[in-house]
């Protein structure tokens, strides 16, 4: 067991996390419940990343990104994820009090357009005018990306939004619509069946190739009043989706919820799910976003980046967490107490899963005056590039932990665009399990 003193020495690492050492609930609304992309938030719940953060997020399904998006606006949930960037640049534009919080999707890729087996489409410059064609709801990425798809076709057929995938399959194989649309795994038995065939798929629309086609967004109030509970929803965010590409769990945990085969999940992340499309660190290629919102009337008049940059909120935060983390914390009695609870919670669950590690804290690069370089190589002088509360943190740990057998370590662990973007703090003990 872990002396009171040695309690205290880890409970000050952990303090500089988050703000707030008490669990915090968040109203997360999701999409489509079953897409590969809408179910980082269950994985990350099932593997318990959310604990790590003091966060309890509690998961609200809807139909599709306009009921994600008037969730959003009405404050009713903290942070809705996966929505059509058009749509939510056409809601900021006409007032809508919501913020971009990161990028989801950026790029077209795992959308297709689908029709019966016997049809005589086989392509979208066969769908003419008086063809009727399928997206989810007005401003969604199927809505964006078939638009696209039809202009680059130059094919006269007429969108139409039909909610979700199940009732799009009812009135496609029952003759009401034409050309239906899908994310995969839905669908892909009846593909490999025979019983659909699909005409066309997103990744041909090659002016959306380097556009973030979904945002993740929160109310204006949400982002004043929680920002930093939604700054550590978002990392554990990004930490989910460098994980479910890298364990073989995550297919399984995704088989079980979309209600298909393994393989068949495994098919569907490898054919039209590339991890880089999932980047949440740059709203990419704002400028066609703004004037794809123009061209197809979601916003009146013509917009510039400039104009919306206040939409952003993605950039601006990561500001303010780096000020913040830049200051020593103030720790009073009755906060040392809060983290002392909350880290024995920590501590035992850690030991009950066999764990001989924690990460207590993670922080961005920019803490570091070398941008993370020395961590990165291993440098033995790496502490010396530490400012701030990290510097902070490291002093607590050789001041009070390392005598005691405790052992910390540094790494990176994201990589935005390639290059050293945030810093994990491992407390180690006992034998480490690799």
């Amino acid at each position: 067991m872990m002396s009171r003193r040695a309690v205290v020495a880890v409970g000050l690492l952990l303090a500089t996390l988050s703000s707030s050492a008490l669990a915090e609930p968040l109203k997360v609304a999701i999409p489509q419940r079953g897409f590969w992309d809408s179910s980082f938030v269950d994985f990350a719940l099932k593997e318990g990343f959310f604990k790590d953060v003091n966060l309890e997020p509690e998961i609200f399904w809807t139909e599709g990104g306009a009921q994600t998006l008037t969730l959003a606006i009405s404050g009713s949930v903290d942070i809705a994820l996966s929505n059509g960037t058009l749509g939510v640049v056409g809601a900021y534009t006409k007032g809508a009090p919501v913020r971009i919080l990161s990028a989801q999707m950026t790029g077209a890729h795992e959308l297709y357009w689908f029709v019966k087996a016997d049809s005589p489409i086989h392509s979208l410059k066969d769908a003419g005018e008086g063809k009727t064609i399928a997206f989810s709801s007005p401003g969604s990425s199927s809505n964006l990306v078939l638009l696209n798809l039809l202009k680059q076709a130059q094919s006269k057929a007429k969108p139409v939004a039909t909610g979700g995938m199940p009732a799009t399959m009812t009135q496609v194989m029952t003759g009401q619509i034409d050309i239906g649309w899908g994310v995969p795994p839905f669908g892909l038995q009846d593909i490999a069946d025979g019983k659909i065939r699909i005409i066309a798929r997103a990744r041909e629309a090659t002016e959306l190739r380097n556009q973030t086609i979904r945002v993740n967004i929160a109310h204006v109030d949400k982002v004043a009043a929680k920002r930093d509970a939604l700054t550590r929803f978002m990392r554990v965010y990004a930490r989910t989706v460098d994980w479910a590409y890298q364990n073989p769990k995550a297919f399984d945990y995704f088989a079980e919820s979309a209600r298909v085969p393994r393989a068949l999940a495994e098919k569907a992340v490898a054919d039209f799910y590339p991890k880089e499309a999932l980047q949440i660190g740059e709203v990419r290629d704002l400028d066609r976003t703004l004037k794809d919102a123009l061209d197809y009337k979601f916003t009146p008049a013509a917009k510039t980046a400039k104009e919306v940059e206040g939409m952003d909120r993605a950039e601006n935060a990561r500001k303010e967490l780096i000020e913040r983390l830049s200051e020593p914390i103030d720790l009073t009695p009755e906060r040392l107490r809060e983290i002392v609870q909350s880290l024995r919670s920590k501590l035992r669950s850690a030991a009950e899963q066999g764990k001989t590690e924690l990460m207590v804290m993670r922080f961005p690069t920019a803490l570091c005056t070398d941008k993370g370089r020395a961590i990165n190589n291993s440098d033995k002088d790496w502490p010396e590039t530490l400012t701030g509360r990290p510097r902070q943190a490291y002093e607590l740990w050789r001041d009070q932990l390392k005598d005691a057998g405790f052992r910390l370590s540094a790494m990176i662990v994201e990589w935005p665009g390639g290059l050293p973007g945030d810093v994990g703090f491992f407390l180690k003990w006992g034998e480490t399990k690799r």
